[in-house]
């Protein structure tokens, strides 16, 4: 697993290139928690997905064989507001997944 730094903002876009794929990740704030939208080389896989604590955030396996994200928040509701202190973003590789 590699933690990718969150901002403690409420909607922001990260670019990142892990598990040989470069890898853009929009997180935004919704009402009652964190929805994500995922693109892996330009190609998009997922749109607004709400993201739950320590739940992977592409939901299917076949959007997943280049590797996956999570957010740990610590058995908390996902709050942008603790991104970077007790909340943070991981990337999964392949071979770690369940």
């Amino acid at each position: 697993m590699r933690e990718i730094m969150l901002q403690a903002v409420p909607n922001q876009r990260i670019d990142v290139s892990v598990g040989g794929m470069v890898w853009r990740i929009e997180i935004k704030a919704i009402t009652g928690g964190m929805a994500a939208t995922v693109w892996a080389d330009n190609e998009q896989l997922i749109s607004g997905t709400r993201i739950l604590d320590n739940s992977l955030i592409l939901p299917f396996k076949y959007l997943a064989i280049y590797g996956n994200f999570i957010i740990d928040s610590g058995g908390n509701p996902i709050d942008w507001r603790l991104f970077g202190r007790s909340q943070a973003l991981y990337f999964i590789e392949p071979d770690e997944l369940p």
